[in-house]
């Protein structure tokens, strides 16, 4: 009893119709967004979405990108991202669509973690202070 109210018995009353993994891909999704990756991908479209669950399966389970899809339905990934009905051949079509925007996310992720100084000589430098790496001259 609690506050004069009769609980009810775990294993009564109800009944578990299905169970999916959710916590390694909500951990996953959460660092992802908290680093902004949806956004660098590009602006919102169903590619974007479908490239962000390949990359965020990737990374929870490396497999195969067919076997991916078919992964995401057990798992809460598909229903988090609105990726109920992803056939194949629109995964397919992500990947070329990320394919396109590899250079401008490239570019982001440099503008993001490089500067470029210049040294004595003129000769300008790539470099990442975040790691302490040096790279060679910037072309």
């Amino acid at each position: 009893m609690l506050a004069g109210k009769t609980l009810v018995v775990a294993d009564e009353g109800f009944e578990l119709v299905r169970a999916r993994p959710h916590g390694h891909v909500a951990a996953v999704a959460a660092q992802a967004k908290a680093l902004g990756f949806p956004e660098l991908l590009g602006p919102w479209c169903k590619e974007r979405d479908i490239a962000y669950g390949l990359v965020l399966s990737r990374v929870v389970r490396p497999k195969p990108k067919l076997a991916t899809v078919s992964w995401w339905k057990d798992t809460t990934l598909y229903e988090d991202l609105g990726l109920e009905a992803v056939s194949t051949d629109e995964a397919y079509a992500a990947m070329d669509w990320l394919y396109e925007r590899q250079d401008a996310i490239e570019r982001a992720l440099a503008r993001r973690h490089l500067s470029v100084s210049v040294n004595p000589s003129g000769e300008r430098i790539s470099t990442c202070p975040r790691r302490g790496w040096r790279g060679g001259p910037v072309r």
